[in-house]
């Protein structure tokens, strides 16, 4: 098992990064992603809860009685199957954190055996110190199978635990912001030939921070706003605008790109805002009113296309999406 933890403030690519990673894997592993919650009630093996619940294929309807035998049928190993299902709450049996992590591990080799295994948890900043303990125990276990552990997280993490994902078989990328000329060649490759005069590019540069996230959705708003035109491939300045307003934070920025969706768009990312980061159709289809419930689909599309949200690769993409 190999531990890769990607480290950087929010906007710094880790998301997209993780994307373009499980996007050139999908043909070759097996998937299973979880994300740490920053507050709730029993949420310190959440992430587990998620990739147990994607692996053995379990759905919303399911009761805990069939819940519970697609685990065991996946796993096929009773003594496993009954510690994850303790603390995944589809089992009222309690047992010992060590027996938990000998279960996890053994679960962890049991979906390997079947094809390469990928693990993703996302935001281990928020993870509790017994998830965490978790991790550091698969990091350092010798399985014959091939896994690799991919964790995300902000730059607090190092905070408190500075030495972590610096041991055998780990590794640990820090995502800084982008320095000028950086920034300069992406502003560049988005708005290249735009006819954008070097003084907006310049400003747009210098709002952005070093923050690919920020450039990204600035050029989403200048579309938006029909600023600019994507005439035969390329982005050209719209006649009459010669100068585009360049909000001062990206806060500012998303906040003003929210302000233009329309009533129905706007009914559908809300309640996926209140989610959390990553959220379920499901769910949305669940909180969203009852009048954006036929063109659910049709609003997520144009969200992922003014890059507001975007759909997680997986086996069941076009149900999880990430904004």
């Amino acid at each position: 098992l190999r531990l890769v933890t990607l480290v950087g403030d929010a906007g710094v690519g880790k998301s997209r990064l993780t994307r373009e990673f499980l996007a050139s894997v999908e043909d070759r592993s097996w998937r299973v992603r979880g994300k740490c919650l920053p507050y709730g009630k029993g949420i310190t093996f959440w992430p587990l809860v998620e990739m147990v619940r994607r692996a053995a294929d379990i759905e919303d309807e399911d009761t805990p009685e069939r819940a519970g035998a697609k685990v065991r049928g996946l796993l096929g190993d009773a003594e496993v199957a009954e510690r994850i299902l303790s603390v995944t709450g589809l089992s009222l049996r309690t047992f010992s954190l060590d027996e938990v992590f000998w279960a996890v591990r053994r679960m962890v080799e049991i979906l390997a055996e079947r094809e390469p295994l990928v693990m993703v948890i996302d935001d281990i900043h928020w993870a509790e110190t017994t998830l965490l303990e978790l991790i550091e125990h698969l990091a350092g276990s010798d399985l014959e199978s091939p896994v690799l552990l991919l964790c995300t997280a902000r730059g607090e993490l190092l905070e408190t635990h500075p030495e972590w994902s610096l041991g055998a078989r780990q590794d640990r990328i820090v995502l800084g912001p982008l320095g000028d000329d950086q920034a300069g060649l992406m502003v560049e490759a988005l708005l290249g030939q735009s006819g954008l005069s070097p003084a907006i590019r310049q400003k747009v540069t210098a709002a952005a921070q070093g923050i690919p996230l920020f450039v990204e959705q600035l050029v989403s708003m200048f579309v938006d706003e029909g600023a600019i035109r994507n005439v035969e491939g390329t982005w050209r300045l719209a006649d009459g605008a010669a100068e585009l307003r360049v909000p001062p934070t990206i806060n500012a920025l998303l906040a003003a790109r929210l302000d233009r969706l329309s009533r129905e768009e706007r009914a559908v990312v809300e309640p996926a805002s209140v989610i959390g980061q990553v959220f379920d159709e499901s769910a949305i289809r669940h909180l969203a009113p009852d009048v954006v419930h036929a063109g659910l689909g049709g609003h997520l599309a144009t969200l992922d296309r003014k890059q507001l949200v975007h759909p997680i690769p997986g086996d069941d993409a076009e149900d999880e999406a990430r904004h």
